[in-house]
Order: structure tokens, then C-alpha cells, then sequence
């Protein structure tokens, strides 16, 4: 199950509002926030609905504001079955649902982290790009029934002093 490039562009400009974010990173993109986590109440995830919680999930801006984090999705697919939870899982995810299902997610990401534009940091050279074309990840349901996905992994490549992105 797979999205073209253009229906993942159609789901992430669906997000209903974005957070604000304060200071200067030198971008005027917002960070997308979470919608209603218990999207699909019943059956599997879509691959919509997994790239959705990905990125908003990722897309952060910490307490202490030095910096900002935010990705692009370019590739999320959904693997056919699912995986029992292992035990493994319930020590990383205290609140995961032992009765549910993990879906197994794959994909290409790219994210920045971004830092405050301030002393050391210039616009247009304040951001690092982590490029992961072979992401690995998953989706699973909590015990107040939201959805939870991640997908990363190590960098392919890291650049530093990168502008931010649009």
C-alpha cells in the first residue's frame, strides 16, 4: 500500500491548523499539529492516515525553543500483515495496546532540525537535513485507543547549514 507523490502532498496539506511557532528559524512554514488521534476507530490504518501521525507526531518545537524539528514524507507504505506486540514493545510503549495489532510502516523521510536564528546560528545556513530513504517504523493503538506512528532511522546522508524548508 503506497501513496503517490502527489497524494502525499494532498494529505499533508490537509492538516487542520498549524502550531505557531515562536522565534525565528528562518521559514514561515508552521509545524503541523496532530488531529483526532483515534482516526481509524476500527480496522487498519490508512497510508493517509499513518503519513498524517508521522509527521505531526515528529514536527516539534521543545520548551526550551533553541530549535524546531520538521519533516517531509516522501515515500510511506504499509506492510500487508501486521506483528503481534512483543514484550519489548510494552517496556518502549508503556500505554500500548497488548490486544492490537502493530502495523509495520517503511518509507523515505527527510527532516531538519532547525535552530533559533540568534548568534551563531544565519539565516539560510541554520538547519541540518537528515535524508532517510530507507526509514523503518510503525503505528500502534494506546489503551485510550490513539494512534501512535513513527518512522526514521540512521540518516542516509546529514547536512549541515542548510536553509529551512519552505
Amino acid at each position: 500500500m503506497a501513496l503517490t507523490a502527489a497524494a502525499l502532498a494532498a494529505t499533508l496539506a490537509s492538516f487542520g491548523h498549524a502550531k505557531q511557532v515562536t522565534f525565528n528559524y528562518g521559514t514561515d512554514r508552521q509545524l503541523r499539529v496532530c488531529p483526532d488521534l483515534t482516526k481509524p476507530s476500527r480496522g487498519p490504518i490508512s497510508v493517509a492516515q499513518a503519513t498524517t501521525y508521522v509527521v505531526c507526531t515528529h514536527e516539534k518545537q521543545p520548551p526550551v525553543k533553541a530549535y524546531v524539528n520538521f519533516m517531509d514524507v516522501k515515500r510511506l507504505e504499509i506492510a500487508s500483515t501486521t506483528r503481534k506486540v512483543l514484550t519489548g514493545d510494552i517496556v518502549r510503549w508503556s500505554q500500548i495496546d497488548e490486544r492490537k495489532p502493530i502495523y509495520v510502516l517503511r518509507g523515505h523521510v527527510v527532516t531538519h532540525t532547525c535552530w533559533n536564528i540568534a548568534g551563531i546560528y544565519k539565516n539560510g545556513a541554520n538547519c541540518t537535513r537528515y535524508d532517510r530513504p530507507n526509514a523503518k517504523g510503525s503505528c500502534y493503538l494506546d489503551k485510550f485507543a490513539d494512534w501512535h506512528c513513527s518512522l526514521g532511522g540512521l540518516a542516509a546522508t546529514e547536512t549541515r547549514n542548510q536553509p529551512a524548508p519552505s
